[in-house]
């Protein structure tokens, strides 16, 4: 199913006047709409607003989210945009417009934010153990059967406190999880073929998660272009393909 936001509370932001709640907005812009501002063609910088400030251009946007597209249709891969960037729920009704399948997020509170627009479909890209944000998940879950979740885990103790949150919240649908292999010299996840092994046996045989694959994460030594840095990546990716399946026949 593709995804989808509620393009009604999307579109209603832009007519949400604005106002002090507005971090570095300028005192003139009080009382206007987005939509109004937009359309005066204000400079922002001339009327005063406080930086970190971002500007985005509609022909630059426009470019990436086709190029994006196209970059993956090509290739036949799924696109899940990572929305902790932006956190904007209209950036992201268009990037599901161009053909993203999710969005990825990284805390229960950012899913919280584009569960209030609607969005239905999201990758977490995090291990949940946070035992109210657990019970708040199950609760959205069992009352929305079209909204589907997926988050890692990278220890057996997380599946152990996933698991027992869920049963005592008497969660009916299943949470469907990856387990996170670590790259060497990364952040997070499972270190070394054992663990990953560990992880999996004990997401498959739990009753409130569902084992749907793999994940990872490379982007914590994208500041090293060299041959060997990108050779460290790929054979990390390569070695997510070729794990093996630990669920039993």
């Amino acid at each position: 199913m593709p995804a989808t936001v509620d393009a009604t509370a999307v579109a209603a932001l832009a007519d949400e006047p604005m106002d002090w709640r507005f971090k570095g907005l300028p005192s003139d812009w009080w009382g206007q709409t987005p939509a109004e501002v937009r359309a005066a063609g204000v400079d922002p910088f001339a009327a005063g607003a406080v930086g970190p400030l971002c500007v985005l251009r509609e022909s630059a946007i426009a470019d990436n989210l086709s190029t994006m597209a196209a970059w993956c249709r090509d290739r036949g891969v799924e696109l899940a945009p990572h929305g902790k960037t932006h956190m904007a729920p209209q950036l992201l009704a268009r990037q599901f417009d161009a053909g993203a399948t999710a969005v990825t997020l990284a805390t229960i509170s950012q899913v919280r934010t584009f569960r209030a627009f609607g969005v239905d479909r999201v990758v977490l890209a995090n291990e949940l153990v946070d035992e109210a944000g657990l019970r708040w998940l199950a609760a959205e879950l069992d009352d929305d059967p079209n909204f589907g979740l997926v988050c890692w885990v990278d220890s057996v103790r997380g599946v152990e406190i996933m698991s027992a949150t869920l049963a005592a919240a008497g969660a009916r649908r299943q949470v469907d999880v990856c387990v996170e292999v670590g790259m060497p010299g990364g952040r997070t996840g499972c270190r070394g073929a054992d663990a990953v092994d560990a992880v999996a046996r004990a997401a498959a045989a739990s009753r409130q998660l569902r084992l749907v694959g793999v994940a990872g994460y490379e982007a914590a030594t994208g500041h090293d272009v060299t041959d060997e840095g990108r050779g460290r990546v790929r054979a990390y990716l390569l070695s997510l393909i070729l794990i093996p399946d630990p669920t039993p026949n």
